[in-house]
Parts: structure tokens; sequence; C-alpha cells
């Protein structure tokens, strides 16, 4: 049996951050050039560890290799680049080395409040920007420090992020500004009042960034969301449920209240298809996200995991994830393998929905799970008030 063996750090505790790691004797892996080292014997490094599926049981799999504690029982989330994992959570931002999880910065973000924290980065990684308790910040990738900060108008509660070329985008309280990348509100756009959280995503072929809200999608001109091309009401809105967005190439998926919805992304928002899940997964909020190549869209909802055709929406597997019970479920695809996060436990389906790997995550809470990925088979999971590193199974 595969064992990586880690415990939760102290919130508490001066010391807390990464733990130790080792992998214990029987360990079943493969290797490219990482230097694996047996439980005792030293650490592990981790750069290119692949575990592909034998003879062993489900919960055999998903190890965690390490884990990382900022202070606060809150919401975590992450952005990637390719050396570093940036970690936002509770009014602070850390960045961490990618396979070990040795905090290598810390930005406290002292006067800027103690609300989650929204990251965005560049492509070339040389921009990073940070949302939280009303403003926008731009930090140093490396060092971390503060390079400028703007008062983000109508926040509220949570914003959204979104850096695409030279634009960044936010989303909060019913409102949508674009800024340039030093920090210029270049233009406002009011959807619709006092919503606290909005699901943005960018149609490129289309040329449109698309907004989600309490049953409202809304499709605005790129760059500078300077018209709104058109906006479309789902007839089983979810009230103040939130409403995810995926894009397409020409059309755009939307979720809300266990119904998942395809639309036309170039001119009307027409609804082209629509599935109602509400059944099996009940009329709790549903995260998505799409897979284009392999035709296929991945949907969380109410501890299930849910699959269907993208053209059509026709379901391929709808997955009872065991014991996650009610909760909010996170989703992330790479192939035709998805991985799921849901009351503090992580999830991998294969492409029929069987499960094939699971981690309880016991000891880190029973919270919403937010989710990364990085081939090859990287994947930090964060519970509230964690980052755990773990390996994915390998799956042909």
């Amino acid at each position: 049996m595969t064992a990586f063996n880690t415990t939760p750090g102290d919130h508490n505790s001066e010391s807390a951050g990464c733990s130790e790691y080792a992998i214990a004797s029987s360990t079943r892996c493969t290797t490219n050039s990482a230097s694996v080292v047996m439980a005792g014997r030293g650490p592990v490094d981790i750069t290119d560890i692949a575990f592909k599926k034998q003879e062993m049981g489900v919960n055999d799999y998903l190890p965690v290799i390490w884990n990382f504690s900022p202070s606060g029982h809150t919401t975590v989330n992450t952005v990637l680049s390719d050396k570093y994992l940036y970690v936002g959570s509770m009014g602070s931002v850390y960045r961490l080395a990618k396979h070990k999880g040795d905090k290598q910065a810390e930005q406290p973000l002292k006067g800027y409040g103690v609300r989650e924290v929204s990251l965005a980065i560049s492509e070339d990684a040389t921009l990073l920007y940070v949302a939280t308790s009303g403003y926008l910040i731009s930090l140093d990738p490396i060092s971390l420090a503060i390079q400028w900060y703007r008062a983000v108008p109508d926040w509220n509660d949570k914003i959204r992020i979104l850096l695409k070329k030279d634009r960044i985008y936010t989303g909060s309280g019913g409102t949508l500004h674009a800024w340039t990348l030093n920090g210029v509100i270049i233009k406002k756009q009011s959807i619709t009042m006092g919503c606290a959280d909005i699901r943005i995503d960018i149609c490129p072929d289309a040329g449109i960034l698309v907004a989600g809200t309490s049953g409202l999608i809304s499709a605005f001109e790129l760059p500078d969301l300077s018209s709104l091309r058109w906006s479309q009401r789902v007839p089983n809105e979810g009230g103040s449920e939130t409403t995810a967005v995926a894009c397409g190439d020409d059309v755009v998926y939307a979720a809300d209240a266990g119904w998942i919805y395809q639309l036309d992304a170039t001119d009307s928002g027409e609804i082209l298809n629509k599935q109602d899940f509400t059944s099996s997964a009940g009329t709790a909020e549903v995260n998505l996200t799409l897979v284009k190549s392999l035709n296929r869209l991945y949907a969380g909802c109410n501890g299930y995991g849910i699959c269907m055709e993208a053209d059509t929406l026709k379901a391929i597997y709808i997955t009872n994830l065991v014991s996650s019970g009610s909760s909010v479920t996170s989703v992330l695809a790479v192939g035709f393998t998805a991985i799921f996060g849901s009351k503090g436990r992580v999830f991998q389906l294969d492409a029929n929905g069987d499960l094939v790997a699971a981690n309880q995550l016991s000891g880190y809470g029973s919270g919403n799970v937010s989710l990364a990925f990085q081939a090859p088979y990287r994947l930090w999971a964060c519970p509230a008030g964690y980052v755990v590193a773990m390996i994915m199974l390998e799956l042909p």
C-alpha cells in the first residue's frame, strides 16, 4: 500500500506550514527523473512521480505529499506558474515552491482587510494581481511587494478576477470593471444590484466576456466591455445561488440551481440545449469545467460528479461521490479523468464515471475544496485553511 505520511499543520502554531513528507515502504510508483527516498531516509523530490493503477484499493491513491496551512480556517485560492504556487487566504498572499511546498515569500496585505483573496497571473508569470476586501492590488511575482493598489467600486463580499492579455477584469456586487494593466478603469458595466458573486469567463472566438449571476447570463464586447451584446435569464433561476459559466468556441455553458444550459455565444444568447439534474443532484450551486477537444463538459453539484457530451448535454455519467453529502462540489478535468472536491474530500473518476481514487483528507475539516492541476499529474486541493499537494492516479 502506498502511504505518504503528512498531518495537518496547527493554525495556531508559529511553525504552521509545510509538513515533512516521506514515502513509506512498498511504494508502487514510477519515476523518470525524481529522486525518491524511502521513509526515514530523507526528503522526497516529487518533481516527476506518477502513480499507475494496479491491484490496490481506491483509497490507496491520491496520496498527500505535503500541506501548507496559512493562518485562519477560511477559503483558500491558488494560481500556478511554471515554478511557483501562489496562495491567497484571509487577506494574505504566499509564494510556495510548487513541488515541495516551501514558503518563499509572504505578503500579509496589512490594511487591506481579511476577506477571501482571488488571484490572477499572466501567462509569462511577470504580472500578479489579487483582489480582496474592495481592492485590486498588483504584486511583484517574486518578492510579493505591493506595486500599486486601487479601490474596486461597488464591490460586495467577493471579487472575481480574470487577466487576459492587456486587460484585467473584475466582477463583484452585480458590477463588472475592465482595467488597464496599470490599474486604470476603462469601463464599468452594471448587471444587477446587490449580488455577492459573479462568475466570469472569456469567449475569444465570439469576442465576448460572459458573466453569470443569480440566473442571469450577460455577454459584453471585448476587450473593454464597451457594450452589452446579449443577456439571457435562464428559466430556472436560482435566486441567490451562484450561476457558473464556461465558454466554448461559439457556445456558452451556464449552470444554475441544478440545471445546465447551452447558449448561442455569437448573437442572441438563445438557449440551444438544457439538462435538468435536480432530481439527482438537487438545486444547489453547480461548478463547470469544459474539455473542448474531447467534447466533454463536467459539472460538480451537491456531492455529485456529472459528465456530459458538450455538444448535446447528454449525460455520460452521474456519480454520487461517496460520503460527500450535501455540499458545494468543485471540479477539474484532465482528459477523460475528472477530479471533484466536496465537503473536505477529493475524488477521482475515470472516463466511465467509476471512482478510481479518493482521499478523505482526515483532519483537514469538511468545508468546500478548491482545486488546481498542472501536468504531469500534480493536484493541489484546498480545503478551508489548507493547501494539500497530491499525486493523481495516472489513467490510460
